[in-house]
């Protein structure tokens, strides 16, 4: 599938131009339809729906799995980001004295359950970011001998910078430091493969790139690592029922990241999510990731042909499908109402103006942007 074409699942894009992926992603056609489907039938067969659900789930894990380089086993189905972190950082087997290194840049997502955990006797230390994103270097000089844990994203939210993932984990792994990453800026826009660059935790919700519904997510522990998390929610979704009897309260726990799924999951997430991961899995994020990357380049020759100020990063392939700008003659809220009037909808972030580009996008919508300015 070309890009031309996975933008013909998007109906929303016939009237407007819509580049702000990195906020709330536009929901596919057929992932309409396949949650629609699910909520359909509940109301048609009520428990019946079950017999159908199961498989989705386990396509969907197959599909989540393939997406990150993972084995199914290590994928987990949670609320949203925060969901994931939290596990984490309440999880984890933390020390008096034990530090984790988290980003001033980071989304709140990515701040409150680790601030949280202090409760449990370690520090949260903030690392601030040298030329505005955040470098293995700043990380390194930040860690010491009580560093158990480093917080990223892998990619920045308010200007699409990539961190260096593959050096990150060396470093951690030199070190027997754990990496935790928050993966919602960079899963269907950037590749993002944990068999080639070994993390140990990741956590993302799917309602912006991968253009999934709000409220379901993907949580990801390595193998090894399962048993180091402790459970903060168990349900009989964490176990698996030998037998026909619910009331034998002495069912084994599951072997794999399962175990995190403590109850009910939402069927019509779980099917809309797996319908609209079968158009990116079709496409390919090689090829997504390329397309954008080369819109962005052009928005940001634009951008600096009419007199605007991209920010970091640039060139646009040390991105992913972000741009973001300031301008000396306009404010953001400026832009942002001129460009709405336009029917080009982006966001603002930090007092600057993002631009998000998905592999729906194309180049007549960069030049119409351009056009549109103040």
């Amino acid at each position: 599938m070309t890009p031309q074409d996975l933008r013909r699942h998007f109906p929303a894009l016939e009237d407007k131009a819509y580049m702000n992926w990195a906020s709330i992603g536009l929901i596919p056609g057929p992932a309409v339809a396949a949650g629609s489907a699910a909520l359909a039938a509940q109301a048609e067969l009520g428990d019946g729906i079950i017999t159908d659900a199961k498989p989705t789930l386990e396509r969907l894990r197959q599909r989540s799995a393939r997406l990150i380089g993972a084995d199914p086993g290590e994928v987990a189905f949670l609320r949203n980001t925060v969901e994931g972190v939290s596990t984490i950082a309440s999880g984890f087997p933390w020390r008096s004295g034990d530090n984790v290194l988290v980003g001033t840049v980071e989304f709140p997502a990515n701040v409150y359950p680790w601030l949280h955990a202090q409760r449990k006797g370690m520090e949260v230390r903030f690392v601030e970011p040298s030329e505005g994103a955040l470098s293995v270097d700043d990380f390194a000089a930040a860690a010491d001998e009580h560093t158990r844990m480093i917080a990223v994203s892998a990619v920045q939210f308010t200007n699409g910078y990539r961190i260096d993932l593959g050096a990150l984990s060396e470093f951690c792994q030199e070190r027997d430091i754990r990496l935790a990453v928050d993966s919602i800026q960079a899963l269907a826009i950037a590749p993002f493969d944990v068999s080639e660059t070994p993390i140990d935790y990741m956590a993302a919700g799917v309602h912006k790139w991968l253009c999934g519904p709000v409220g379901f997510g993907f949580f990801y522990v390595r193998q090894d690592r399962l048993d180091e998390l402790e459970l903060n929610e168990v349900g009989h979704g964490s176990h698996v029922r030998p037998g026909d009897s619910w009331t034998e309260y002495d069912w084994p726990l599951r072997e794999d990241a399962g175990r995190f799924e403590a109850g009910a999951l939402s069927f019509a997430h779980a099917a809309a999510c797996d319908a609209a991961l079968e158009l990116f899995e079709e496409t390919g994020v090689a090829t997504i990731h390329g397309h954008a990357t080369g819109l962005a380049q052009l928005l940001i020759e634009g951008l600096q042909s009419e007199g605007y100020r991209p920010l970091l990063p640039q060139p646009a392939s040390q991105a992913a499908g972000i741009v973001t700008f300031k301008s000396e003659r306009h404010s953001p809220e400026s832009i942002e109402e001129r460009l709405r009037d336009a029917g080009i909808f982006i966001s603002l972030r930090e007092g600057a103006v993002r631009i998000s580009i998905h592999g729906a996008n194309t180049s007549d919508e960069i030049d119409a942007l351009i056009a549109a300015l103040p």
